[in-house]
Protein backbone atom coordinates (compact mmCIF):
# COMPACT_ATOMS: atom_id res chain seq x y z
CA UNK A 1 0.00 0.00 0.00
CA UNK A 2 1.22 3.28 -1.14
CA UNK A 3 0.96 6.57 1.21
CA UNK A 4 0.02 9.60 -0.80
CA UNK A 5 2.17 12.75 0.00
CA UNK A 6 -0.05 15.63 0.09
CA UNK A 7 2.26 18.56 -1.22
CA UNK A 8 0.92 22.36 0.53
CA UNK A 9 -1.22 24.84 -1.00
CA UNK A 10 0.78 27.58 0.20
CA UNK A 11 4.33 28.78 -0.08
CA UNK A 12 7.02 27.29 3.03
CA UNK A 13 7.72 30.96 3.86
CA UNK A 14 5.50 33.28 2.85
CA UNK A 15 2.52 31.47 3.11
CA UNK A 16 0.85 32.80 -0.51
CA UNK A 17 -1.17 30.83 -2.44
CA UNK A 18 0.44 29.64 -5.90
CA UNK A 19 -1.11 31.82 -9.18
CA UNK A 20 -0.50 31.19 -12.26
CA UNK A 21 2.72 33.90 -12.31
CA UNK A 22 3.88 32.55 -9.09
CA UNK A 23 3.69 28.93 -9.14
CA UNK A 24 5.03 26.57 -6.70
CA UNK A 25 7.78 24.85 -6.65
CA UNK A 26 9.45 21.48 -4.35
CA UNK A 27 12.24 22.58 -2.21
CA UNK A 28 14.07 18.81 -0.52
CA UNK A 29 16.54 20.53 1.25
CA UNK A 30 13.53 22.57 3.32
CA UNK A 31 11.56 19.04 4.41
CA UNK A 32 9.95 16.38 2.37
CA UNK A 33 7.16 18.34 1.42
CA UNK A 34 8.27 21.77 1.93
CA UNK A 35 7.05 24.35 -1.43
CA UNK A 36 8.34 27.85 -1.88
CA UNK A 37 6.93 30.13 -4.49
CA UNK A 38 9.23 31.33 -7.37
CA UNK A 39 9.90 35.28 -5.57
CA UNK A 40 11.06 33.09 -2.71
CA UNK A 41 12.98 30.53 -4.33
CA UNK A 42 15.02 33.64 -5.87
CA UNK A 43 16.37 34.54 -2.21
CA UNK A 44 20.14 34.64 -1.56
CA UNK A 45 20.00 32.42 1.56
CA UNK A 46 18.14 29.63 -0.86
CA UNK A 47 20.77 29.83 -3.47
CA UNK A 48 21.44 26.41 -4.97
CA UNK A 49 25.13 25.24 -6.11
CA UNK A 50 26.20 22.13 -7.40
CA UNK A 51 28.59 19.53 -5.83
CA UNK A 52 31.35 20.51 -7.60
CA UNK A 53 31.14 24.41 -6.99
CA UNK A 54 30.88 22.99 -3.14
CA UNK A 55 33.88 21.25 -3.17
CA UNK A 56 35.59 24.37 -4.22
CA UNK A 57 34.59 27.12 -3.03
CA UNK A 58 34.06 25.58 0.40
CA UNK A 59 36.88 22.72 0.68
CA UNK A 60 34.43 20.60 1.55
CA UNK A 61 34.48 16.61 0.91
CA UNK A 62 31.80 14.07 -0.51
CA UNK A 63 31.75 12.51 3.45
CA UNK A 64 30.70 16.33 4.31
CA UNK A 65 28.01 16.57 2.06
CA UNK A 66 26.49 12.87 2.60
CA UNK A 67 24.21 14.55 5.59
CA UNK A 68 22.86 17.50 3.47
CA UNK A 69 19.27 17.41 1.52
CA UNK A 70 20.26 17.84 -2.37
CA UNK A 71 17.95 18.48 -4.99
CA UNK A 72 18.60 16.72 -8.26
CA UNK A 73 18.59 17.30 -12.03
CA UNK A 74 19.86 16.41 -15.24
CA UNK A 75 23.33 17.27 -15.50
CA UNK A 76 23.42 19.24 -18.85
CA UNK A 77 26.86 18.84 -19.63
CA UNK A 78 26.95 15.02 -19.23
CA UNK A 79 23.54 13.51 -19.89
CA UNK A 80 24.70 10.24 -18.28
CA UNK A 81 24.85 11.85 -14.86
CA UNK A 82 22.48 13.72 -12.20
CA UNK A 83 23.79 16.93 -11.24
CA UNK A 84 23.34 17.57 -7.39
CA UNK A 85 22.31 20.81 -6.13
CA UNK A 86 23.02 22.02 -2.54
CA UNK A 87 22.08 24.72 -0.70
CA UNK A 88 24.56 27.29 -0.04
CA UNK A 89 23.97 28.86 3.03
CA UNK A 90 24.16 24.25 4.81
CA UNK A 91 27.01 24.01 3.06
CA UNK A 92 28.81 26.85 4.32
CA UNK A 93 27.60 25.97 7.56
CA UNK A 94 29.51 22.79 7.18
CA UNK A 95 32.38 24.43 5.77
CA UNK A 96 32.66 26.58 9.01
CA UNK A 97 32.22 24.15 11.45
CA UNK A 98 35.07 21.58 9.77
CA UNK A 99 36.84 24.59 9.92
CA UNK A 100 36.45 25.03 13.64
CA UNK A 101 37.22 21.51 14.31
CA UNK A 102 40.34 21.75 12.35
CA UNK A 103 41.37 24.92 14.39
CA UNK A 104 40.75 22.82 17.48
CA UNK A 105 42.71 19.65 16.26
CA UNK A 106 45.35 22.14 15.68
CA UNK A 107 45.15 24.24 18.97
CA UNK A 108 45.48 20.56 20.98
CA UNK A 109 48.01 19.40 18.84
CA UNK A 110 50.14 22.31 19.72
CA UNK A 111 49.30 22.20 23.52
CA UNK A 112 50.49 18.34 23.66
CA UNK A 113 53.70 19.35 21.78
CA UNK A 114 53.95 22.36 24.39
CA UNK A 115 53.98 19.21 27.26
CA UNK A 116 55.69 17.21 25.46
CA UNK A 117 58.62 19.35 25.27
CA UNK A 118 58.42 20.89 28.84
CA UNK A 119 58.54 16.78 29.90
CA UNK A 120 61.41 16.32 27.71
CA UNK A 121 63.03 19.46 29.34
CA UNK A 122 62.53 18.40 32.97
CA UNK A 123 63.60 15.18 31.97
CA UNK A 124 67.30 16.35 30.94
CA UNK A 125 67.66 18.67 34.21
CA UNK A 126 67.49 15.45 35.78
Amino acid sequence: MQTAVILPRKCFLCKRKPQPWLPLHNFPPLGEVASLCSQCLEREEFKLISKTEAKEKYDVSDRDLLDLAFVSRTNPHNKGSILKLFMATQVKEVSERRLEERKRMAEREAEEAKEAAEVRGEAEKQ
